[in-house]
């Protein structure tokens, strides 16, 4: 992420250059490199399994804290429509490990 400001919209602000640095790190680089892994992981067979790991536990922790955190802090419908691209693309990865486990396992 290049403009920080962006994440404005959500009630995030970078006051200084180490948030700023912070947020392009996070928001930023660790997405960067998700998408480089999965990428390469498309591309591999054996490399299905920890990807779809990665997204069920890395994707599903990020919306269920972010479910749990907005009802202890009362946040707005925003922050429950930013988890549901998170709850769902984890459950499918969930899904398609357990479908994939049963199926080795026939």
């Amino acid at each position: 992420m290049f403009k920080p400001e962006i994440l404005r919209k959500v009630g995030v602000r970078a006051t200084n250059a180490t948030g700023r640095t912070e947020l392009r790190a996070m928001y930023g680089g660790m997405e960067l490199g998700f998408g480089v892994f999965f990428a390469m992981a498309a591309r591999r067979p054996e490399w299905r399994r920890p990807a779809l790991t990665a997204v069920a536990c890395a994707v599903g922790a990020l919306g269920v804290t972010r479910i749990a955190t907005s009802v202890a802090e009362g946040a707005d419908a925003m922050s429950y429509a930013l988890a549901g691209p998170e709850i769902v693309a984890s459950t499918l990865a969930a899904v398609a490990l357990a479908t994939e486990q049963l199926a080795n396992n026939t």
